[in-house]
């Protein structure tokens, strides 16, 4: 739940209900009918009317607990975790009431611990950005590569307040991006510094340079919650709708390992069509405006 929004598991999907005043859901994947209603009786439940005339009956879970995880660069619930993916897992108590930012310890890294709470893979604690008592973003660490499910403990002062599995994919490429209607639109810097639009296209044979996580390991190998420096590359091949070639596809100097920084030399195109893929992975659709002429 944040900030009044439950994630509620039906029984075809996963969907989100607005608690304080129920009205109408901006769900994923709506049960079949649709959902016309939501209200919470006296016991806890939630109750979904569905357009169909169908009501749909879900309990909120009564303790703590995680009730479903995204990319942190994407805005829809995802089944599965990378290595070096930015997370965030969105839940009922599991974190701290008053929220912490992550903070940079004694190693130079991201602390892994956060107003004393902890999420641990496989018993490896994760580097924590954000803590919060419905939301925890965070780092996945390298060493889920090669694995294919592992275990997410989420500790709170020192007590294990959930636990579930989750599968380990290669990779799970998500462009960081300021919002989507049909496609998404990208996060990027036209090469004189302005933010990329469909105002301010970049120009043909330009660089634009935009920010990825998700895309599995580096080499050589990144430090879990450190700062990067520039010229580890992802061990597997990056291409793009605009070609396979980039001016520059590895760490991002001075941001948290796990995030790609992808320079784009951009050519005349047909469309803003834009899409990333690590390995066989591909990315959501982009829009990436460039001039046409």
């Amino acid at each position: 739940m944040s900030n009044g929004v439950l994630w509620a598991v039906g029984p075809a999907s996963l969907s989100t209900f607005d608690l304080n005043t129920g009205m109408r859901l901006a769900s994923i994947g709506l049960p079949v009918g649709g959902v016309a209603q939501v209200t919470k009786d006296s016991e806890g439940r939630v109750l979904a009317l569905r357009t169909d005339g169908s009501i749909l009956t879900m309990r909120v879970p009564p303790a703590a607990g995680v009730l479903g995880l995204t990319n942190s660069a994407e805005d829809h619930v995802s089944s599965n975790v990378a290595p070096g993916e930015l997370v965030s897992l969105y839940g009922i108590q599991i974190g701290p009431a008053i929220a912490a930012s992550g903070k940079i310890d004694a190693a130079n890294r991201l602390s892994s611990t956060l107003a004393e709470t902890e999420v641990q893979f496989d018993g490896t604690s994760a580097p924590l950005l954000y803590a919060g008592t419905d939301q925890i973003n965070l780092v996945v660490p390298f060493d889920v590569a090669g694995k294919t499910s592992v275990r997410v403990d989420v500790r709170q002062a020192n007590k294990v307040v959930s636990t579930f599995l989750v599968p380990v994919v290669e990779a799970h490429p998500a462009i960081f991006n300021r919002g989507c209607g049909i496609f998404c639109a990208a996060i990027a810097l036209n090469e004189d510094g302005t933010l990329n639009g469909p105002d301010n296209p970049a120009k043909r044979g330009s660089i634009v340079t935009m920010w990825v996580t998700g895309v599995g390991e580096f080499q050589p190998a990144l430090v879990d919650g450190a700062i990067a420096d520039a010229g580890a590359i992802p061990k597997l091949p990056m291409k793009s709708s605009f070609g396979s070639t980039f001016a520059y596809a590895g760490s991002a100097p001075g941001m948290i390992s796990g995030i790609l920084q992808l320079n784009v030399k951009v050519e005349h195109r047909d469309d803003d069509i834009f899409v990333l893929w690590a390995g066989g992975f591909p990315s959501e659709t982009m829009f990436l405006y460039v001039t046409r002429q």
